[in-house]
């Protein structure tokens, strides 16, 4: 019906078929005699045609040339390997004692291997999915990822199980409050236990029997001054706060963890029942049992705390190593 057969522009290739088979329109020449109605002006025998692959007048052209190609592939590529079946023992996976959800800030580059580190233990396993956040931490930043956490919560979904879920930002839990963090991710896991790094410190610090701490942050001032009013509404006593008062996230989570070891031998050991080092996105691992010899007393940290915590309530009873000596063998109180 064509008056002439359809010759594609490019060289020949066992693939070609394919390639065009996935594309909305290809090149193609025909003669150009051929009655396809208007054309474009050209000189010579061969005109070049836009060839709308959707236009049913070239259906059966484009499934020969794509038929034709599978044809020679399976030729040329037919293996002779023979294909032997094995038996596989389907486990539980690496987190097999319990898998831990988190939920750390799409700036956050130091809780995932914080958490990695404080929670290393044989079968516990640690994913992560990232929640968005204005990299200018104020109190409006802060209460914007409330609306987000069910649906970050849904990413945990193809784990099969879930046994905790960490809420992984400390200044955002005292904004938007722990209650409502939680009523938010049980709108995706209804009753799964959860923690958050403000209600798992204070957890820690009321298990050892804390009554005051000293506060080392790195937050603005603004941010800081709402930390140590929940703290003090939660019933401890502030006896000093020290922060390095930075607004940006991103370069929170660059401060050397030399830098938080010296901010912490500043504070005097003798002010308070423990020191509290804030914000998850304090690199705290590296040097935390350095500052916990150097204190002499208890010392607790959001990404610490947080661990501790949420291996508690995934079930875990045996000593965790890296949360050191306070919080080590210790359990929630009842």
């Amino acid at each position: 019906m064509w008056g002439g057969s359809l010759q594609h522009q490019r060289p020949a290739s066992p693939g070609c078929g394919l390639i065009c088979a996935t594309r909305k329109v290809c090149l193609y020449t025909v003669p150009a005699k051929t009655n396809l109605g208007p054309r474009p002006r050209g000189s010579g025998d061969l005109v070049k045609i836009a060839m709308n692959l959707k236009d049913p007048r070239f259906r059966g052209e484009v499934a020969w040339r794509r038929d034709r190609a599978w044809r020679r592939m399976e030729r040329k590529y037919k293996s002779v390997v023979e294909i032997q079946q094995i038996k596989a023992t389907i486990g539980r996976g690496p987190g097999y004692m319990a898998n831990i959800g988190l939920i750390t800030l799409e700036s956050d580059t130091v809780l995932e291997p914080d958490v990695n580190y404080f929670c290393e233990m044989d079968g516990v396993a640690i994913y992560s999915n990232r929640i968005p956040i204005p990299d200018n931490t104020d109190r409006a930043a802060l209460l914007s990822m409330q609306p987000h956490i069910s649906r970050v919560c849904e990413g945990f979904r193809p784990l099969g199980r879930v046994d905790a879920i960490i809420f992984g930002c400390t200044s955002g839990s005292v904004a938007i409050g722990p209650d409502n963090v939680r009523s938010e991710i049980h709108r995706t896991f209804p009753g799964t236990p959860c923690t958050t790094p403000i209600e798992a410190g204070l957890t820690a610090l009321g298990a050892l029997q804390c009554h005051s701490v000293d506060l080392l942050v790195p937050y603005a001032e603004d941010v800081t001054r709402e930390m140590v009013e929940f703290f003090e509404h939660s019933g401890l006593v502030v006896n000093s706060a020290r922060t390095f008062g930075i607004r940006s996230g991103i370069e929170m989570g660059l401060v050397e963890p030399e830098s938080i070891l010296e901010a912490a031998s500043l504070i005097p050991a003798g002010g308070a029942d423990a020191l509290f080092i804030s914000c998850t996105a304090l690199h705290v691992g590296p040097v935390f049992q350095q500052i916990t010899r150097n204190q002499g007393r208890p010392v607790v940290s959001s990404n610490q705390a947080l661990s501790w915590h949420a291996l508690r309530l995934a079930g875990i009873t045996d000593p965790i190593p890296n949360v050191g000596p306070y919080l080590k063998d210790m359990a929630i109180p009842a």
